[in-house]
């Protein structure tokens, strides 16, 4: 007959399996086993930063459309005062799920900072930008010709100055 502590420990492994193997699945699949999340998340969390990976590098900015039709880059660093993997994760939005209504939100914000910066800026578009990684570094193929753009929000002065 078995004793009571090899069951303990036999049932600790099976538990310990159980809750890995949810965790992976959530990781991998989007799909849990049928265990309380409590248990499940903290195996996904040491899991999930291996989800994203992409061989891209990519980083928000922001530009500013003068009333003369000149465009200038808007220095948003200033304004989010982060280490640069805090600032990344930050960039990209990933607790919002209205990723566009979040971007939209950072526009008017730096619209409405830039204004009382003395900055008239009459539009403001928040741009995400990809590029490609590079072992020499993480800005090192940031070119304009290896740069993709995509213009997340747009905000007009028109809109949002004064309010």
């Amino acid at each position: 007959m078995p004793s009571v502590p090899r069951i303990l420990l036999h049932g600790l492994v099976i538990a310990y399996v159980t809750v890995n193997t949810s965790g992976f699945m959530h990781t991998m699949f989007r799909k849990s086993l049928p265990i309380p999340w409590i248990f499940t998340y903290h195996s996904y969390g040491m899991m999930a930063p291996y989800q994203g990976y992409s061989r891209h590098n990519g980083n928000m900015v922001a530009e500013g459309k003068t009333v003369n039709g000149q465009v200038v880059r808007i220095d948003i660093e200033q304004y989010m005062p982060f280490k640069h993997g805090e600032a990344s994760i930050r960039y990209r939005m990933s607790t919002f799920r209205d990723k566009p209504g979040a971007y939209k939100k950072v526009g008017e914000q730096l619209l409405k900072l830039e204004y009382a910066k003395g900055h008239a800026y009459e539009q403001i578009e928040v741009i995400w930008e990809s590029w490609p990684k590079s072992t020499k570094g993480y800005n090192a193929d940031r070119t304009p010709e290896k740069t993709e753009r995509k213009v997340m929000a747009t905000v007009y002065a028109r809109d949002y100055v004064g309010s």
